[in-house]
């Protein structure tokens, strides 16, 4: 929490006026500036499952990265489209103890929420990807969980951490799909009551679906019933 803190004061103090990403002035107070905060939305119509982007002809609505995978959640949803600045942003969220930059994201996310017809009442437990307990120490904090509370807090949804992680992965950004589904195969396990919930989970990016499905497959294991899948940013298509 110290050097979280000591962290913030000295970008305060290096860059008191200056976005984050591009240093251009910007009001005392505020990290980024109005133009690096207009990141790309990713706009409907969605894949019905992992919520990418798909043409308007699509007769299965289905991407071709959902076609013939069973994913464990009921459903995806994503803001924004996985690119730069926003990729930077996460980048500095995630690894560079930028904690602060929750406020922001977890802002935009209430406001897509609020836009789309979910039934957001529905839901009677919200939850986030967790962190192998070697991966917090390094971090400090869990980025997805910051979200999460902020996000239970606004909807009234009740926050729990119900997932566990049993190994500690090395990043899987630069792996293939085939290899980060191997390493994630049954690497959660619950430590909360589940049964009959229907559940929101959170996660920062949604790459290839494989650990947001992995963690799906744990709470339904459990008896969740309906799980909603919500991130930041979803990677396209290659």
């Amino acid at each position: 929490m110290i050097l979280k803190e000591l962290t913030k004061g000295l970008i305060e103090l290096i860059l008191p006026n200056n976005c984050l990403l591009c240093e251009k002035k910007i009001n005392s107070g505020k990290f980024i500036c109005e133009q690096c905060q207009n990141f790309e939305r990713n706009l409907p119509p969605f894949c019905r499952k992992c919520g990418i982007s798909i043409s308007v002809d699509s007769k299965t609505r289905l991407c071709s990265r959902c076609r013939g995978k069973n994913f464990y959640f009921t459903r995806n949803l994503s803001l924004f489209l996985y690119k730069e600045p926003l990729a930077s942003l996460i980048h500095l969220f995630k690894y560079q103890g930028f904690d602060f930059l929750a406020d922001i994201f977890s802002q935009r996310l209430i406001e897509f929420i609020e836009e789309l017809p979910i039934p957001v009442k529905n839901y009677n437990l919200l939850t986030s990807v967790p962190l192998h307990r070697r991966k917090l120490r390094e971090r400090e904090f869990n980025h997805s969980r910051l979200i999460a509370k902020k996000l239970s807090k606004y909807f009234l949804i009740p926050y729990k951490d119900t997932l566990r992680a049993k190994r500690y992965l090395k990043s899987q950004v630069n792996k293939s799909v085939e290899s980060r589904t191997l390493d994630i195969r049954d690497n959660f396990y619950i430590i909360e009551e589940v049964k009959e919930k229907n559940i929101i989970l959170i996660d920062d990016v949604f790459t290839t679906g494989a650990t947001l499905s992995e963690c799906a497959k744990a709470l339904k294991n459990k008896e969740a019933k309906e799980i909603l899948t919500i991130t930041l940013a979803i990677r396209k298509l290659n």
